[in-house]
């Protein structure tokens, strides 16, 4: 009897212990952030840089265009005094400063373009061999990497298109040259002048802007918003100022796109001009995936089965939108839950002690 007693004490304290060991087991396994933690993968979106300032319309003044970039003149297309139209090419820019930055950019599309074709013909064969041969983690992670590579390729048009520009300076107003401050063979440091046009229109609107990532070029296009309330005017620069104003603001002068709409410059009117950028490729992600620390922005990635913390550089919005232009790729899994905790006990497990 006594034995059988023994023997239900010894196997209720078992069961006990069992419980205990069971009700124990979720919270290990929580701690363990790299199995339990929910990811989503990053998407390749296409982010143009916006930037806004105020304009006002006013007397047109003579603009001098300044070298974009380090360069040396190799052909001069104008004389003193000559009238130019838009889009006609006034100089050209080359030599040793520039040249190669020009081939390099020519290579890189080729080089992108390829990628891109062999990387849409994997993509193509995975999605013939789902779901027989391909899982769903395979055909997504081939149509992440169409999406980075057709951004690679966006990117690598745009840089040569800007290049192109700088090399082949081009008129964006109708007006005369008053001025030529360059000859065949010099060299020219940017935002030397090298040409000065006098716009044939009376009046043109001067804006300032406060760049915040990048600077306006000639020929950016966007639009002028009148504080009267009449609807949005599309209109293109045509000259950026070498310099800062004092209160840290550049001046541009900017002129109507479209010369024929029913609207007209009004001389003294005001308003809002926003101007967009090239677009380039980027990332997106939850906000919720997105760690301040120390005015640094992180995000925990996810790879092999194992978390570590990633340093990514956003937009200006980036914080509201989580919109990042580098340190992640498309198709990359980062933590939308919890991130803040697990950043927190990555940083600490890599922590030394100075001591």
């Amino acid at each position: 009897m006594r034995s059988n007693q023994r023997t239900w004490h010894s196997l209720r304290f078992t069961l006990l212990l069992v419980g205990l060991a069971l009700t124990t087991l979720p919270v290990l396994a929580n701690n363990d952030g790299s199995k339990q933690t929910q990811t989503v993968q990053a998407q390749a979106v296409q982010y143009r840089p916006t930037i806004t300032g105020f304009g006002r319309v006013t007397t047109a003044v003579p603009i001098w265009l300044r070298a974009g970039k380090s360069a040396q003149v190799t052909h001069v297309g104008v004389s003193l005094g000559e009238a130019i139209r838009p889009r006609q090419i006034l100089l050209t820019l080359g030599g040793p400063l520039l040249a190669p930055h020009l081939a390099d950019a020519r290579e890189s599309i080729t080089i992108a373009d390829k990628n891109l074709q062999l990387i849409r013909d994997a993509a193509a064969s995975a999605k013939s061999r789902y779901p027989n041969f391909t899982d769903r983690m395979a055909l997504d992670r081939a149509r992440a990497d169409v999406l980075q590579a057709k951004s690679a390729l966006t990117t690598a048009n745009t840089r040569f298109k800007r290049l192109h520009g700088i090399a082949n300076v081009q008129a964006h107003i109708s007006g005369h040259v008053t001025a030529i401050a360059v000859t065949a063979g010099m060299d020219l440091q940017a935002g030397t002048q090298m040409i000065q046009i006098v716009p044939e229109e009376g009046i043109l609107l001067r804006a300032e802007f406060f760049p915040l990532g990048w600077t306006p070029t000639a020929g950016v296009s966007g639009l002028f918003y009148p504080l009267q309330g009449s609807r949005p005017i599309k209109v293109q620069v045509t000259a950026v100022a070498p310099g800062f104003n004092t209160n840290g603001g550049r001046e541009l002068w900017l002129t109507t796109v479209d010369k024929h709409a029913s609207h007209a410059w009004v001389s003294g009117e005001s308003g809002r001009v926003v101007l967009q950028a090239a677009a380039r490729a980027a990332v997106q992600v939850p906000v919720e995936t997105l760690v301040l620390d120390n005015s640094r922005w992180w995000v925990m990635v996810k790879q092999h089965g194992k978390l570590h913390a990633r340093q990514v550089d956003l937009t200006p919005d980036g914080a509201s939108t989580g919109t990042i232009i580098k340190g992640l790729k498309p198709g990359e899994s980062v933590v939308v839950r919890d991130s803040y905790r697990l950043f927190h006990h990555d940083f600490a497990q890599h922590y030394m002690s100075p001591d």
